[in-house]
This record gives C-alpha cells, sequence and structure tokens, in this order.
C-alpha cells in the first residue's frame, strides 16, 4: 500500500521531475566555460539562453544560491512531460536527461525508432511523447526498453563524430553519461546539498 504523497509506481505527488532535476544537475554542474557554449550554470548556457543565464548567475554570485536553483528547476521544467510520471524512473531520467542534451523532440524520435526497431511498434517518428508513445513503453519491460534506448544513443553520438571528427573529444563523456547507472560529482562539480525540493 503507498502512502497519500506517493502512487503507485513509486512516484511521489511531484512525479518525477524533482528526482530527474537533481539527477540533471549532478551531470551538469554548477559552472563551467568551454570555447562553444562560454559561460555555463546548471548547465544553461550564455550564448543559448542569455537571459536566463544573467539571471541564473547574478543569483549565484550574489549568494542566493537557494533563489538560483529554483529559476533553474522553472527553466529545466519545458523538457519535462507529465507523462513521464507513468514510467519508471529510470527511464523518465534517461528521456528527460537525453532531452536536455540534444533536444526534446529529437530524443523522443530516437525513442520511438527504438520502440520500432526493437520491438515491432508502430509508431509515426513524429519526436512527440503522447498517450500511443506511452503505451508502447508500458505494456513492455522498461529497463529492456532504456538498455534499447541507450544502445540507440551510443550510435547517434558515433554517428556525431562520423560526420565531425572536431567532436571526437566529446565521444567519452557523451558515452559516460547515456550508460551511468548512478549519480556521481565530476571535478566539476561543487555543494549542490541545498537543492530545494520543488519549485
Amino acid at each position: 500500500m503507498t502512502s497519500s504523497n506517493t502512487s503507485s509506481n513509486g512516484t511521489s505527488s511531484n512525479g518525477w521531475f524533482d528526482k530527474c532535476f537533481k539527477k540533471l544537475l549532478l551531470d551538469e554542474g554548477i559552472y563551467s566555460y568551454d570555447k562553444k557554449g562560454g559561460n555555463t550554470i546548471y548547465g544553461i548556457t550564455q550564448k543559448n539562453y542569455p537571459g536566463e543565464f544573467s539571471k541564473i548567475f547574478s543569483l549565484y554570485q550574489e549568494g542566493r544560491i537557494d533563489e538560483a536553483l529554483l529559476s533553474a528547476k522553472t527553466f529545466y521544467r519545458r523538457y519535462y512531460n507529465k507523462l513521464y510520471d507513468e514510467l519508471t524512473y529510470q527511464l523518465a531520467e534517461k528521456i528527460f536527461n537525453l532531452s536536455v542534451n540534444i533536444g526534446k523532440v529529437r530524443a523522443i524520435k530516437i525513442l520511438q525508432s527504438t520502440l520500432n526497431i526493437y520491438y515491432s511498434s508502430d509508431l509515426k517518428i513524429d519526436g512527440i511523447f503522447g498517450q500511443k508513445t506511452l503505451k508502447e513503453i508500458t505494456s513492455k519491460y522498461e529497463l529492456g526498453v532504456r538498455a534499447c534506448y541507450i544502445f540507440q544513443l551510443l550510435k547517434y553520438h558515433n554517428a556525431i563524430v562520423d560526420g565531425n571528427l572536431a567532436q571526437k573529444k566529446f565521444l567519452i563523456g557523451w558515452f559516460v553519461r547515456e550508460d551511468r547507472k548512478s549519480t556521481r560529482l565530476n571535478s566539476s562539480h561543487t555543494d549542490i546539498s541545498r537543492m530545494p525540493s520543488s519549485a
């Protein structure tokens, strides 16, 4: 029997989003810089999202960490679909994390292709996670779907490098991110223990 704050698949009353967000921050870290993306705070790049970056970075510099995290959390909600709450955490987190990494539409297209290739589904590859895609997943062993999904993602990353050898330097990091079974900090991470539980 589940508590009033927990659903039958183990999600909290807020769904999987809070847990997925915390895992994402462990992958993204606090602050980083590279020539392509420029300054980055919580995975949000100054180049692509100057307004959001400026707001969050300013809050962080002022020591208003909780507010910075809440702003980052609000930003990342755009990548989360409430239907993911019907999935296992392991698969929901993978879809969400990949949506942030390569874009929501592309992440779902790869998922739909995975289902068609390995499970003979007949999904339209439209990048939309709706009831039909959800039903195809939940009628199957979800950890198996996740394993096949990761395999397709590794092929996707390899194809990027085949088309642009300059991307090879990112390949190991992509592989680690896709295959990681537990959260761990890398050298760019600092303390994120003050994360709020909701936004």
